[in-house]
């Protein structure tokens, strides 16, 4: 049985989540004796941890997981990685064709790329000579060596030749989590369920005059109602690493704001304005500020590549939930209860989704409407 730990408290996703910092895992019974029990130390992304063959005593970390079957692969008894890829030149915005050089500090690893926004694995293209980078392209690089895990891989994107006013937003992720029927975005069947989804990227920023603005590792998702079924989708991000671990990244992602840290942002396709002007909504809220006590989304218009290719004008748009609120207006995350209820054109309002604490204040002010006389002025 696979149990997602991820804290979503729905079907086989549980109410908590783990730390890739080491944490204790107990199972027990319903009498409350304890069956098992195993305490874990850091983590890395996609190595699991676990028994050494059915059963056993012994427990080691997988660089192939084996989510629904046994752990029958090759292990290793500690969590040393092979050294991260060194690139001559860095991601960003250039006006020729350029040279990228890969290394490593140790000469007896082996350096595997992909060029297709794919995890290199140990038998991608093996790096023997430098890259001829001649067009707008992703390069993700990663170290095998014999008795370690794979190292941590590096992407850079190299954007060649374009000329735009626009700041140019690169994501990068798995071709598969695109266009595979079974688990991609930008498949159209049965895309309501495909809003639930979570897949990783990394996330790049380049600013008009082609200075490097921050690259970050994110999780994401669909946005939206309409924009889902539109080519181009509205990308929910949210960031879970921004350099030095952070899961928030610091950076004035719109220079009229005094804004600098985010936890999560969205890519917005224009939604309803997509076949119109494409920045009419935020264009909208920006003309409110300073004239009206509504909350407004920040807004900035951005050149968006996927995977190296050109996907189009997106905005960047913070994203309204608890750390929205946080920010802007001070609240209390302790103390704060962020609800979302739907509306069916035809039945009305949908059931509640809890977004952020709980509904019990809430649904105790529905049971006292619903009960009391509002007349009385007490």
């Amino acid at each position: 049985m696979l149990i997602w730990a991820d804290g979503r408290d729905s079907d086989l996703h549980s109410n908590f989540r783990l730390s890739r910092n080491g944490e204790e895992v107990a199972l027990y019974d319903r009498d409350g004796f304890l069956v098992d029990l195993v305490r874990f130390g850091d983590q890395v992304e996609d190595v699991s941890y676990g028994r050494v063959g059915d059963g056993a005593a012994d427990w080691g970390f997988f660089q192939q997981p084996t989510p629904g079957r046994s752990n029958d692969g090759e292990s290793v008894t500690t969590i040393t990685q092979a050294p991260v890829p060194q690139f001559s030149q860095a991601g960003g915005r250039y006006q020729a064709p350029l040279e990228v050089e890969l290394s490593s500090p140790d000469a007896a690893v082996e350096i595997r790329y992909t060029l297709d926004g794919s995890r290199p694995k140990a038998d991608s293209a093996l790096y023997e000579a430098p890259l001829e980078i001649a067009e707008t392209a992703v390069v993700r690089a990663r170290a095998f060596a014999t008795g370690l895990l794979a190292g941590p891989m590096s992407t850079q994107t190299y954007i060649i030749g374009e000329e735009t006013q626009l700041p140019v937003v690169s994501v990068v992720t798995e071709p598969a989590h695109l266009w595979y029927p079974e688990m991609g975005f930008y498949v159209d069947e049965n895309i309501e369920a495909r809003k639930d989804w979570e897949r990783p990227a990394t996330i790049a920023l380049y600013e008009p005059d082609g200075s490097p603005g921050f690259q970050a590792e994110a999780a994401m998702r669909l946005f939206g109602r309409s924009a889902i079924r539109l080519p181009q989708k509205s990308l929910a991000l949210f960031i879970t690493e921004a350099g030095r671990g952070d899961d928030r990244l610091t950076y004035q992602l719109f220079p009229d704001q005094d804004l600098f840290q985010f936890s999560s942002f969205l890519l917005r396709s224009a939604s309803d304005d997509w076949g119109g002007t494409m920045l009419r909504d935020g264009f909208g809220q920006a003309a409110l500020e300073g004239h009206m006590d509504v909350g407004t989304q920040a807004f900035r218009s951005v050149l968006l590549y996927v995977n190296g290719d050109y996907f189009g004008i997106h905005n960047i748009r913070e994203k309204q939930n608890e750390d929205y609120l946080a920010t802007r207006y001070g609240a209390d995350l302790d103390e704060l209860d962020l609800l979302f209820v739907g509306y069916n054109h035809d039945d009305g309002p949908t059931d509640i989704e809890v977004l952020h604490g709980d509904a019990g204040d809430y649904e105790a002010l529905v049971a006292f409407v619903q009960s009391q006389d509002l007349a009385a002025p007490e």
